[in-house]
């Protein structure tokens, strides 16, 4: 335990991510900012209930298959984390909504490709204004 007597240990780099997702009952993000949170992707592959502060890209990768609280508000979060803890039914709903979001979602090779395409366009001038 640290010293705010909170029973968390922060584990540093880990090479078994896979494996600590597949232990975990919960992923939750407190993040007040985020770009492409790839952690929840992975989450979601996991197939964990999903609760997450609605920072940056957070929205567009859970796509509704989680619970969303404001950035900073610890009181909603430590609220959506009690109630996905508390009720069976809406963990094993967000744990089917989490592998159907996963599907749909591009893997890795997909994803790099995208952005060598968009890299690509750049380089050649022929970037569409629908990229984002």
């Amino acid at each position: 335990m640290g010293a705010e007597g909170l029973p968390v240990v922060l584990l540093g780099r880990r090479d078994d991510v896979p494996d600590l997702l597949a232990a975990a009952d919960l992923a939750v993000s407190a993040a007040r900012w985020e770009g492409q949170p790839v952690w929840l992707q992975e989450a979601l592959q996991a197939g964990l209930p999903v609760v997450a502060t609605d920072a940056g890209g957070t929205a567009q990768v859970l796509g509704g298959a989680g619970l969303l609280v404001p950035p900073g508000d610890a009181t909603a979060l430590a609220a959506a984390i009690t109630r996905v803890c508390g009720d069976d039914e809406l963990r094993r709903s967000l744990a089917a909504q989490a592998v159907s979001r996963a599907e749909r979602l591009p893997d890795r090779d997909a994803a790099v490709a995208a952005a060598v395409e968009v890299y690509e366009s750049l380089v050649r001038g022929t970037a569409r204004d629908d990229v984002h």
